[in-house]
């Protein structure tokens, strides 16, 4: 045990900045953690590499419960973001990764990373598409992905492939498979 200093703290913004995924079947092996944090990077099969998402700002958050079981702790993971305007491109992207098995890479407002599942403890998708009644309602889908895990999520100091594509077209796309992009 140790003190936690306020000073080694700074400064808390809530929120997450940028959020990574990829299926696991695209995965070979994620490195263990040392102290809560893998250095090492993350080996993927030839030619994949990690998907971008962008949700409505400020929209975006991450929350891991742990609970105490006959079998030690358990964690209960859940990455909620917004989607707006509903449309026939994005609905059919959002009905692929239904049937997806998926780990993420989510950056928070501090400069943090964490890597949020794994093969083995992956997270799947849930959405609820809310139209408003007026006009000045946010129109769009709510995304929830859940998952339950032996351990926490960890700290991620890796490298993050994404392929030229979708450094090309990052600030205007939400980005599923290799070549794929839907217009927000």
């Amino acid at each position: 045990m140790q003190s936690i200093n306020r000073y080694e703290i700074g400064d808390n913004i809530g929120g997450l900045a940028k959020l990574n995924f990829i299926p696991t079947e695209d995965i070979i092996y994620i490195p263990p953690a040392l102290d809560n944090e893998i250095y090492q990077d993350i080996q993927l099969q030839p030619g994949k590499t990690w998907y971008e998402a962008y949700f409505s700002l400020e929209s975006l958050g991450y929350q891991e419960t742990m609970q105490q079981t006959k079998h030690g702790e358990a964690f209960n993971m859940e990455l909620k973001g917004f989607l707006p305007k509903n449309q026939p491109s994005l609905a059919r992207v959002l009905g692929l990764m239904k049937r997806r098995k998926l780990v993420f890479a989510a950056d928070d407002n501090n400069g943090q990373r964490l890597l949020i599942g794994s093969i083995e403890h992956y997270l799947r998708f849930e959405r609820t598409l809310d139209t408003k009644d007026s006009t000045s309602g946010r129109n769009g889908i709510a995304v929830t992905f859940t998952g339950k895990s032996r351990h926490e999520a960890y700290f991620y100091s890796g490298k993050l492939p994404i392929s030229e594509s979708q450094l090309a077209e990052r600030n205007r796309y939400l980005l599923l498979e290799s070549g794929a992009r839907i217009k927000l």
